[in-house]
Order: C-alpha cells, then structure tokens, then sequence
C-alpha cells in the first residue's frame, strides 16, 4: 500500500484546512502554507535520509560535534516516540511558521498550528511503518 492511499483521510483533511484557509484568508495564505508544508517534507526527509546514511558513524568525530547523534536518536525514534514526535514537528513546521509570520492569532491556531500537526502525523507514521518494515526484513 502507498503512502498516499494509506493516509488518504488525512491528506483529504489536510488539503481541506488548505481549501479553507484559502477562503476565508486568501490564496496567497493558501500557497503559503501548502509551500511551508512542501519546504518541510523536503527538511525532514533530506535529514532524515542523511542520518540513516550516516549509520552509527554519527557518534563520532565531526558529526557528534555537530549534534548529528542528536538528530539520529531523536528523528529516528532513538529516544522515544514522543521526542521523535516533536523533533519531526519542529523540522516541519519551521518553514511553515517563518512563511506565515505575520498571521492572525486565530489563523495561527485555527489553520497552521492544525496542518503542522497533521502533515506531522502523516510523516510520524511512514516513519514507523519504515522502522517496522526494516525490522522484519
């Protein structure tokens, strides 16, 4: 099953939140978010492959000077689900807060906070359906 058939419902709600924030605050509002939430599935993929890449070498040299075994423990689940949780929240919702800086209060916690939590969701669970995947193979 492909992610986009799996998550079908969440994807729906998510385009739905971008369809209404579109009309009630505008299309640029609309684009804004759906380019902040495309700007962090890049984020979080691309780190997210560079440290599975990196393998067990990111607890030494350089790369655990720079905080990469930080990174692995908490975006791949390391840690816990629940750092695992918000440190892929934070990597996707970065973008999608500095591009919609200036919004209202209510369309903060109305629309952008709610499609960061979704978007996270979607990512939350491809990430754990990979670990599993990986485990049984």
């Amino acid at each position: 099953m492909t992610l986009c058939s799996k998550y079908r419902y969440l994807l729906l709600f998510l385009f739905a939140f971008i369809g209404v924030e579109s009309w009630k605050y505008g299309i640029k509002s609309g684009i804004n978010s759906l380019v902040g939430i495309i700007l962090g599935l890049i984020i979080v993929f691309t780190v997210a492959l560079s440290v599975r890449k990196l393998g067990r070498r990111v607890y030494k040299g350089i790369y655990c000077r720079l905080g990469f075994d930080i990174v692995y423990e908490f975006l791949l689940g390391k840690s816990g689900k629940v750092k695992q949780f918000f440190s892929i929240f934070i990597l996707i919702s970065t973008p999608l807060f500095m591009l919609n800086a200036y919004s209202s209060n209510t369309q903060f916690w109305l629309f952008i906070v709610p499609m960061s939590a979704i978007t996270t969701m979607i990512v939350y669970c491809s990430f754990k359906r990979r670990t599993l995947e990986q485990g049984e193979g």
